[in-house]
């Protein structure tokens, strides 16, 4: 939803914590970029890099760097504060 508001292209599939490369959600899989100059070739495994996943506050700061609008740096509302938690802490199960 972070990423949709920011104006972020986004494509969500449902995953679980052992799709994710630091065992927690959520997590983000940036595009995949290309180290070929040339537009004409297709990609081949060996022209394209794969992207570093993102957890936590890095899927904020990537949405920061490529959201389509300009995104408030600083609130004091708890709710953006209360967001930004479930964006960079774990949640566990209530008991």
């Amino acid at each position: 939803t972070f990423l949709r508001i920011a104006g972020v292209d986004v494509h969500l599939v449902p995953s679980n914590n052992h799709a994710s490369p630091s065992g927690a959600l959520p997590f983000l899989l940036p595009p995949t970029t290309s180290d070929s100059t040339s537009t004409t070739a297709p990609p081949s495994s060996n022209s394209l890099k794969s992207a570093v996943p993102l957890t936590g506050g890095k899927i904020e700061r990537y949405a920061k760097d490529h959201s389509s609008h300009e995104i408030p740096t600083e609130s004091s509302s708890s709710r953006v504060d209360a967001y930004q938690a479930l964006l960079s802490q774990s949640l566990r199960p209530a008991w």
